[in-house]
């Protein structure tokens, strides 16, 4: 399939399988997960049966009848349940199978939503699962690159791919069923589809909240677009009130289809939304500053992830009192990086001005980046600028 590609986060998964009873994969619809589960993880091509509660007659049984479900599938080394949120009852009915049966691996659980009281899963199976999340594909996984050496915003010193590549990232995304569509007409249709079915059916399965699809498909255009991704500024802008928007941030979150960028507690701040694929994005009509965005925080996010540093690496972003943007900082063990992603094919010393004001302000030795359309990597002073390709 032209679609099929290696994950980043294969090798933590199967780790995960290793020692953890229940290992949950949970991302965007349509980000990979049912074939990251069937067509790629090889121990699971074996010993393994697979269940999805998009098929009436399984959700059914897991509704109604959830041990006697479980209890069916036994004989496997494996049970991939996809969608299992929908059926909130098999979390007890796991969580009664795994306590008394410590074998890890059990289950592997496929989610397109949070697993969450509001999805009205009473048990959260702590201590006994292991959670990865899944993104769209990245630049690396789309060509196929070898692995990045792991340091601030995984960049790499030199490009990674050409522009040309880069370029059709932003304008396809990595939808795994997306990006390879040759045809602009028909990738515009899933596109579409993929938006509406977000929309129209997925958010209106989140039972805890009131769902205005006409609303959500605005707050997706205009996290899409706005310069100034904050709940505040979305409300005035769409002109409803912050309490209806972030009710509708907490839907896209749940759905995974938006990432939330935490402010810097040093910074003046508030957090900041962005789509979960740049081709969404510049499909709703995202300018080409906020479509390099999207793709640096997907990039960052998905190797945060895969590499099992979500829980050890600070990232965040800052804002300075004067309202400027420093899109990236990292901070771990000790040492930050501050990054600044400049949309311009030339370098514009002034915006390297607001890193080395940052830095001394209140990131003392903090390393300093930038990326932008240059070709090859140039220090700027005391900023290392590398191209914006140096994210693959």
């Amino acid at each position: 399939m032209p679609h099929l590609r290696p994950r980043k986060a294969l090798s933590l998964l199967q780790s995960k399988l290793n020692y953890a009873r229940v290992v949950a994969i949970q991302g965007v619809r349509q980000c990979g997960k049912s074939t990251l589960a069937r067509e790629i993880l090889p121990p699971l091509k074996k010993g393994s049966v697979y269940r999805t509660m998009d098929q009436p007659t399984v959700l059914d049984a897991a509704l109604l009848r959830p041990e006697s479900f479980l209890e069916g599938l036994s004989d496997s080394a494996t049970v991939i349940l996809d969608e299992a949120q929908k059926a909130p009852r098999l979390f007890d009915a796991i969580k009664a199978r795994v306590d008394i049966d410590a074998r890890p691996g059990q289950y592997l659980l496929l989610g397109s939503t949070e697993f969450s009281k509001g999805m009205k899963i009473r048990e959260s199976l702590t201590g006994r699962i292991s959670r990865l999340r899944l993104f769209p594909l990245i630049l690396a996984e789309i060509h196929s690159l070898a692995d990045a050496k792991v340091g601030p915003f995984f960049l790499s010193a030199t490009p990674r791919t050409t522009r040309r590549d880069f370029l059709r990232m932003l304008e396809r995304g990595g939808m795994p069923g997306i990006f390879a569509t040759r045809s602009d007409a028909e990738r515009n249709s899933q596109t579409q589809d993929w938006i509406a079915l977000t929309v129209e059916r997925d958010a209106l399965q989140i039972p805890t909240k009131k769902i205005n699809p006409a609303i959500l498909r605005r707050l997706l255009r205009e996290i899409a677009v706005h310069p100034e991704p904050e709940a505040g500024r979305l409300a005035k802008s769409l002109r409803i009130s912050s309490v209806t928007v972030k009710s509708m941030i907490d839907v896209l979150k749940t759905l995974f289809a938006i990432h939330e960028i935490q402010p810097h507690p040093a910074g003046t701040g508030k957090p900041r939304y962005y789509l979960c694929d740049p081709g969404i994005a510049a499909w709703l009509g995202a300018g080409f500053e906020r479509q390099i965005e999207t793709c640096f925080y997907l990039h960052q996010l998905a190797m945060l992830s895969y590499c099992g540093l979500d829980s050890k690496t600070e990232f965040s972003y800052y804002r300075t009192a004067k309202g400027s943007v420093i899109h990236g900082v990292w901070e771990e063990d000790g040492k930050t990086a501050l990054l600044k992603l400049l949309p311009t094919e030339s370098i514009d010393e002034r915006e390297l001005l607001v890193l080395k004001a940052a830095r001394d302000r209140a990131f003392p030795k903090a390393t300093l980046l930038a990326l932008a359309g240059i070709q090859h990597p140039e220090r700027v002073a005391e900023v290392q600028v590398r191209p914006w390709e140096a994210m693959g």
